[in-house]
């Protein structure tokens, strides 16, 4: 075995040990998106054009791999105390070709997704989890604890869970019942195309890019991001034309390299986690009942970022979550606007979505977004504490 192979061996092994699945039921992708685009592909191939029920809290790159696919995205509302499709809210369209369970920041509510799992599977619909934000993380089922997904999408990128850049791995039901899709999305992934010269030089070089460009001035960095992005030679978390819906590239093999990052993240997981928890824990307890925390977050939960929202009284008094966001940041802390606004950062065409951005028939949606700021989660007790003396006295002001 060429050490390529054995690579992605070691990758998939890790997974499969991780989560209790196959490590054969894995397969690896240079971006999770790349994946979603080949299972959302072949779904629309086996089963026809039809529709994908997801969320509009969430990032516009996990909703163009159902458009490149030729599927038509739908949106169902959220729940506060998860951040992700409440089943209660879902309404089931007559060609409902899938249905995606995001665990939104790490939160993972295993009622709620069993409950969407049934939704689907009485719709003759799969059911796809979006673990971008708990790498190696699944809903199971309470009494089997077998996984409740037909198809679980994991992501390596930036902003994720590890310190990896690229990288992504779906894990393919070996229960699915349909099971030419399932079928045909394996066929894909196993025949997926290398990178080619440029992007295996892209991807390491990422990182010190990146702080190229932090430390040039605004108006000279971002004309400078936009020419190295066209000449291929800088790939960014969200490309220019993954806003109007589109893919920024074919789906790819994870390189060498990437393979080599995935396989350190892996083994480095479970201290990142519980950095997480930590962090997590300290931000529940010093800011409990001074601002809405989702329910569903426990002392046990590793999340990428803490969400935090204002709560109706303080946005009555005309409290912006945008200027909490200006005040941690002038401390020196690093906070997220994600999902601010809907289809995060922001899409160019609402139409080609299939999205109202009034967000009319999503109320709770609407609301979150108004309200959200998330916090960093990667850091010592010192910093987190220091972020919760800001948030009280930003509350307090």
């Amino acid at each position: 075995m060429n050490k390529y192979y054995q690579s992605s061996a070691d990758v998939k092994k890790t997974l499969g040990a991780i989560t209790g699945t196959s490590p054969e039921d894995w397969f690896l992708v240079f971006r999770a998106r790349a994946g979603m685009e080949i299972v959302f592909g072949a779904l629309r191939d086996v089963r026809g054009s039809g529709q994908v029920v997801t969320q509009a809290y969430t990032c516009a790159t996990a909703v163009n791999p159902i458009i490149s696919a030729g599927l038509i995205p739908r949106y169902a509302d959220i729940s506060p105390t998860s951040i992700a499709i409440d089943p209660e809210l879902v309404e089931v369209p007559s060609d409902l070709r899938a249905l995606v369970a995001q665990h939104t920041f790490g939160i993972i509510d295993e009622e709620a997704t069993a409950a969407l799992s049934r939704i689907a599977h009485d719709a003759g619909a799969i059911l796809v989890e979006d673990s971008a934000h708990c790498v190696a993380r699944m809903a199971k089922h309470r009494v089997t604890g077998e996984p409740l997904a037909d198809v679980s999408v994991h992501s390596f990128g930036v902003e994720k869970m590890l310190r990896t850049k690229f990288g992504g791995a779906i894990w393919l039901n070996p229960d699915m019942e349909d099971k030419r899709v399932r079928q045909a999305i394996a066929e894909r992934l196993r025949n997926l195309t290398p990178p080619n010269m440029l992007v295996k030089m892209a991807a390491p070089a990422y990182l010190n890019e990146i702080r190229v460009f932090n430390r040039l001035p605004g108006r000279i960095a971002g004309p400078l991001k936009t020419i190295a992005e066209r000449a291929g030679v800088f790939l960014p978390p969200i490309a220019q034309r993954e806003l109007v819906g589109q893919m920024d590239r074919s789906p790819l093999k994870p390189s060498q390299w990437t393979l080599e990052q995935m396989l350190s993240g892996l083994q480095h997981l479970s201290e990142i986690e519980q950095t997480r928890r930590e962090a997590g824990a300290i931000y529940a307890r010093e800011l409990e009942g001074l601002i809405d925390i989702p329910a569903r977050i426990t002392k046990q939960s590793a999340l990428v970022r803490f969400p935090i929202y204002l709560t109706q009284d303080q946005l009555a008094l005309g409290r912006d979550p945008e200027d909490l966001f200006d005040a941690l940041t002038v401390a020196g802390f690093y906070p997220g606007r994600w999902y601010r606004p809907a289809l995060f950062p922001g899409v160019k065409n609402a139409s080609v979505y299939h999205f109202d951005p009034g967000l009319k028939d999503l109320p709770q949606t609407k609301r979150l977004i108004a309200s959200a700021v998330n916090l960093p989660t990667l850091q010592n007790e010192e910093k987190t504490l220091g972020v919760c003396d800001v948030v009280r006295a930003w509350l307090d002001s």
